[in-house]
């Protein structure tokens, strides 16, 4: 894949060198209406598609001073413009030609009005582009060129976004809940990541919620540790467990993942923690 960034102060020089003080027919120039319309994509229209036709009389080459390593041949009007409307986390345009097309090979001219990008061999012969970080009202000016003069593929020009991830601050809490279905109270000790150990008692037939409230922007809860005394002895024999918690809207037991404290022999002098959603 041959991929080169040009900047439009380069453009500027090149144009400067020919003694020109406007652009030529023979250039390739973002201010010419295009040849298959305008794309809006952003918010709820994340995809746009264009049947087009590539190739031109406009030397890609030629006009990007050899600077960009990238070959073909397209028209003076970009074929499609893509103006952003929302700020997204990627944009992707790429071309494909009609599989009917003989060793079909395109090339893609993007200009982002600071810049232009050209590349023309990622998907086998045909280009793709993407941009991350893509604020609302920037414009993208899109030239589909045939990489052989003369050649003209028909075919479609896809684009694509992808919207920022947001968390879903409606359910803020990472919540676990403890129950006591024994006949006597439990006495057991938590703690949330690297806190210190706490240690409450749990009264027979109650329960209890344990919640951590996600940092802003995240979903993501620190570990909760738990660990009791089996056999009522003073922690001669415990065990030790890491918790499963579950997404809630507040602190309470209500959508919490649920554990139950049950004896688990006949004597009922042993107990164990079992989770009720397994």
């Amino acid at each position: 894949m041959r991929f080169r960034w040009i900047t439009a102060l380069l453009t500027l020089f090149v144009l400067m060198f020919a003694g020109l003080s406007s652009i030529a027919a023979q250039d390739l120039d973002p201010d010419l209406s295009p040849n298959y319309g305008t794309l809006y994509l952003g918010g709820t229209t994340r995809i746009g598609t264009v049947d087009l036709v590539s190739g031109g009389d406009v030397s890609i080459d030629s006009f990007l001073n050899n600077a960009s390593d990238c070959n073909g041949w397209a028209t003076s009007s970009p074929d499609v413009v893509i103006e952003i409307t929302d700020d997204v986390e990627s944009l992707a345009i790429s071309f494909t030609a009609d599989p009917n097309e003989v060793s079909a090979d395109s090339t893609m001219v993007v200009n982002t009005g600071l810049m232009w990008l050209c590349e023309d061999d990622t998907n086998g012969l045909n280009p793709q582009i993407t941009f991350n970080n893509v604020t609302a009202g920037t414009t993208y000016y899109v030239w589909v060129g045939s990489y052989h003069e003369g050649d003209y593929l028909a075919g479609e020009l896809f684009a694509a976004v992808t919207l920022p991830v947001e968390p879903d601050i409606t359910y803020p809490y990472a919540v676990v809940c403890i129950k006591n279905f024994t006949l006597a109270p439990v006495i057991y000790s938590y703690h949330w990541g690297s806190d210190p150990w706490e240690t409450v008692t749990l009264e027979p037939s109650t329960q209890r919620w344990h919640a951590f409230e996600y940092p802003s922007g995240s979903r993501s809860s620190q570990d909760f540790y738990i660990r009791f005394d089996e056999n009522f002895t003073s922690y001669e024999y415990y065990r030790e467990y890491v918790l499963e918690r579950h997404a809630a809207p507040s602190q309470t037991c209500d959508l919490g993942h649920t554990y139950e404290f049950q004896f688990i022999d006949d004597e009922q002098t042993r107990m164990d923690l079992f989770d009720l959603e397994p």
